[in-house]
């Protein structure tokens, strides 16, 4: 019998709109059990949070287990303006292009960390209606956006609750891990840990897609670019520092395929395979 979705991953972000971080658990029976342990993970296959019935409500995280986080659009209030501005600010046309570049294929399943309102995990089941669309996100209010979506799309998804840093999923699980607009939110500490359960979540020869603000020096930028780029975790995001951190990961293959500019600042598709076995 499924678990209800109280597994801990990361909320799916936007610039200028804070989004989900991800936090170590504070009940460590939460963390999932070592490669190898006779414990096994939670079994996530069946029909629960949403992948047969869209409108089911995401159960609350235990009492004796907070997580924290940031909503979706910084406070709860602001979320139905959250929609609206990641469009104006061209988001929704930046994915538009990652799902372009990603090519899901048929039969293939695929996770959006920090899916949001799920704007990616509709794009991609529409672009590849054979393929199994998994979003996760902490927040149940963005969730709960989410799952209206796919029901005006006529959609079968699945939406999980939970935190990048202990993925309720069983080890190469996805062909495919999507990010977008959320990494860059996130402490050195914390990208380390989420790359590490990519990695394990991917199959081999599985790809993660990683869209996020591109931090190339000597770029010119407009005033709100240059507010945005203040922040030390964004600086981060150069080409030659995620090709080090995906490597560190294990992740091999690391590229980035193209650029595109916003009215925020420029943003950037790159990705990474888990390897092959010899």
């Amino acid at each position: 019998m499924r678990p209800p979705c109280r597994s801990p991953v990361v909320g799916s972000s936007f610039p200028l709109l804070s989004d989900a971080k991800s936090f170590a658990p504070a009940d460590e029976s939460l963390r999932p059990p070592p490669a190898g342990s006779d414990s096994g993970r939670p079994e996530f296959g069946g029909n629960s949070c949403a992948r047969e019935n869209v409108s089911e409500p995401v159960p609350a995280i235990t009492a004796n287990a907070p997580r924290s986080f940031v909503p979706a659009a910084g406070r709860d209030f602001l979320l139905p303006l959250y929609d609206p501005l990641v469009r104006l600010l061209g988001g929704d046309e930046a994915r538009a292009a990652l799902v372009a570049l990603a090519e899901v294929r048929p039969g293939e399943r695929v996770l959006d960390l920090g899916c949001g309102t799920g704007t990616l995990v509709v794009a991609l089941k529409r672009r590849q209606p054979r393929a199994e669309v998994v979003g996760l996100d902490p927040d149940p209010k963005a969730l709960a956006r989410a799952r209206r979506k796919a029901e005006r799309a006529a959609i079968t998804v699945e939406l999980d609750r939970g935190f990048a840093d202990a993925l309720p999923y069983d080890d190469r699980s996805f062909d495919r891990v999507f990010s977008s607009f959320m990494f860059h939110h996130l402490a050195s500490r914390e990208r380390k840990a989420m790359l590490g359960e990519v990695r394990r979540v991917l199959k081999p020869g599985g790809v993660f897609h990683l869209l996020d603000f591109a931090h190339e020096e000597g770029e010119r930028r407009g005033v709100i670019a240059r507010l945005l780029h203040a922040s030390p975790s964004l600086r981060e995001n150069g080409v030659d520092r995620l090709t080090a951190l995906f490597a560190e990961a294990g992740l091999t293959g690391a590229r980035r395929l193209a650029t595109r500019p916003l009215l925020v600042g420029t943003v950037a598709y790159d990705e990474a395979s888990e390897p092959q076995p010899r």
